[in-house]
């Protein structure tokens, strides 16, 4: 999967839980201070994107989730990581 439809989904999952549209959310926005997404919040983004794209974070790597494209760089490395 494209990096670019890689951040579009994760934008998606994020305007889910935030409970906003896609469009309102830049690749740069900022989850806990723009988007209001508090801890409890981002384990269901979390969970989201490990069941979306088949991969595994876990609980330890929520704190670089602070941005769509910060979740974006963990899907991507992740990927990498299992292709490898």
């Amino acid at each position: 999967m494209q990096r670019e439809a890689i951040l579009e989904q994760v934008i998606k999952m994020v305007a889910e839980v935030a409970e906003c549209e896609p469009s309102e959310i830049a690749p740069n926005s900022s989850l806990p201070d723009e988007l209001g997404i508090d801890s409890l919040m981002g384990l269901e983004v979390l969970v989201m994107v490990e069941r979306f794209f088949g991969i595994k974070l876990g609980e330890d790597q929520m704190h670089l989730m602070t941005t769509p494209e910060s979740i974006t760089d963990l899907v991507v490395g992740n990927q990498a990581a299992v292709a490898a």
